[in-house]
């Protein structure tokens, strides 16, 4: 392998120990990932995070008793098992570090807290704080389901955005203790929000159970929020199940890109001058239940996870938005999350 040249990429899988967390190199001409290597971490691994200022990579086991592992990574980016560290909570399905390296964040779907863990200078992981409730976050009672999927640190830096499906709320976290106090929007009954992106002064947040795509304005200076509006992510009269897992942006900026599954599509939006979402078309996903997707860091291509199918598969965007299928395929165990780094 040309360290040089190779892309390497590093997929999360629901596996088995040894198994759940794969590396691959990218061919760069066709887009198609070869694997080159498996660590021998925990089972499970949901999402993954890379650092790479610290050259480390980050992995969120979703278990009963969470964990996460952390990997260094060598000169061909390849990682190197170094610890296995408890989150504090149950069910991690989403990391995100601070804007100063000093804190890595996990929301745990399983238990409704999120977990923070402080950081090392080498990028090693101290032991996990208690872990905070968002149920206590927003004054919910215990009996409230909470269900946080996603955090983001927003566009500034100063709050922690938070996803909770079951509370059906998105949250602004200050992280300046100091500070504006936790704010918190109720989204539309029955919404379920998963993941988000922000542009801007808008947040895009893709509702689950209602698969739709919301809008909303994010005041970076008190943190409040407002719902501007929501669409669809289905075709239209399309009556049947479905439940959105993932956002992407574009790296242009022009284009958001969000995944159903049962649908099995990826819904494809324009972003309009004031950043109203245009739905252009969808895209199957030519696998079953999509996880997750990104694009490979040239912007080029765009990977899904197929979790059902146990597959990967390959698009390439066009120049006006748009998904074509490569015609790859790379089968593995139920992948949750692919990063490059």
């Amino acid at each position: 392998m040309n360290t040089s040249t190779a892309v390497i990429a590093h997929l999360g899988c629901y596996a088995e120990a040894g198994h759940s967390l794969l590396s691959l190199v990218q061919e760069p001409q066709s887009g198609a990932l070869r694997p080159v290597a498996s660590s021998a971490c925990a089972a499970n691994a949901s999402w993954l995070l890379v650092d790479p200022q610290a050259r480390r990579l980050y992995a969120a086991h979703e278990e009963a008793r969470g964990s996460i592992s952390v990997h260094a990574l060598d000169a061909q980016g390849l990682p190197r098992l170094l610890q296995q560290v408890g989150t504090g909570g149950a069910g991690p399905v989403h990391l995100c570090l601070d804007a100063a390296r000093r804190r890595l964040w996990a929301a745990h779907y399983g238990d409704g807290t999120l977990g923070c863990l402080p950081l090392q200078a080498d990028g090693g992981l101290d032991a996990a704080l208690p872990a905070r409730s968002v149920r206590a976050l927003v004054s919910q009672p215990e009996t409230a389901p909470s269900h946080p999927h996603m955090l983001q640190l927003s566009s500034d830096g100063r709050w922690l955005l938070a996803s909770d499906l079951g509370l059906n709320r998105l949250l602004a976290l200050p992280l300046d203790h100091q500070g504006p106090a936790v704010q918190s929007l109720v989204l539309p009954a029955g919404s379920g929000p998963r993941h988000f992106v922000q542009q801007g002064g808008l947040v895009y947040l893709l509702n689950e159970q209602r698969s739709t795509l919301a809008w909303l304005s994010f005041d970076a200076a008190s943190g409040a929020m407002q719902l501007r509006g929501e669409t669809s992510s289905l075709s239209p009269g399309y009556a049947g199940r479905s439940y959105a897992s993932d956002l992407r942006l574009s790296a242009d900026g022009r284009h958001l890109y969000a995944l159903n599954r049962l649908h099995d599509s990826i819904a494809i939006f324009e972003l309009q001058a004031d950043g109203t979402p245009r739905l252009l078309g969808h895209e199957w996903t030519r696998g079953s239940y999509p996880r997750s997707a990104t694009f490979d860091p040239a912007g080029r291509f765009f990977y899904v996870c197929n979790q059902r199918s146990e597959q990967l598969t390959v698009f390439e965007r066009q120049s006006d938005g748009g998904l074509r299928f490569t015609g790859l395929y790379l089968a593995t165990p139920s992948p949750a999350c692919l990063v490059f780094g």
